[in-house]
């Protein structure tokens, strides 16, 4: 059957990670929601992901000041809905997590089928990520692959200072 099937959110980023399992257009709505909120997605049933081994999951965290909260609202929305056309992005959603009297911190969950859809996106979001830049204080970012992916990745991520996770620890 090639209709949608919902399943909850984590099951769905586990099987997106496993090559048997036909899962990758995972679709959120582009209301960015507060981590005690439980969400669904929709997962394709007729879409396969090609290549396990070329997976890219990235994992930037951004502080937020209560001040610049709408506005940054209003910028992952944006980037929610410019990457939902981004065929190999596997799934893509911010989260919050509120901490009583300190800053937020929003986190994006991203993964991607390569390094090249990595580029992709980045090429396709770079005018938002400024403004989400000038508007927050990037904690970290993690970058998680293989080394043959990764290492095409350096060029764009160091400058925001990322670190490089390498599966099976190899990094060459």
């Amino acid at each position: 059957s090639t209709d949608p099937i919902i399943i909850p959110f984590r099951m769905a980023i586990s099987m997106a990670a496993c090559p048997r399992v036909k899962t990758t257009s995972l679709r959120f709505p582009a209301n960015p929601l507060r981590h005690t909120q439980r969400r669904s997605v929709v997962v394709s049933s007729s879409s396969t992901l090609r290549d396990a081994e070329k997976l890219v999951t990235l994992h930037p965290y951004f502080r937020v000041a209560a001040d610049a909260e709408p506005a940054v609202k209003v910028l992952c929305a944006q980037f929610e809905e410019r990457t939902q056309n981004e065929k190999d992005a596997l799934y893509y959603h911010f989260t919050w997590c509120q901490k009583d009297g300190d800053d937020d911190i929003l986190f994006c969950r991203e993964a991607y089928t390569s390094a090249d859809a990595v580029k992709i996106h980045l090429a396709n979001v770079g005018d938002l990520l400024d403004e989400l830049l000038s508007l927050t204080t990037l904690e970290r970012l993690e970058v998680h692959g293989t080394s043959s992916e990764l290492a095409e990745l350096h060029e764009a991520l160091d400058p925001l200072g990322a670190d490089f996770y390498y599966a099976n620890g190899v990094a060459n």
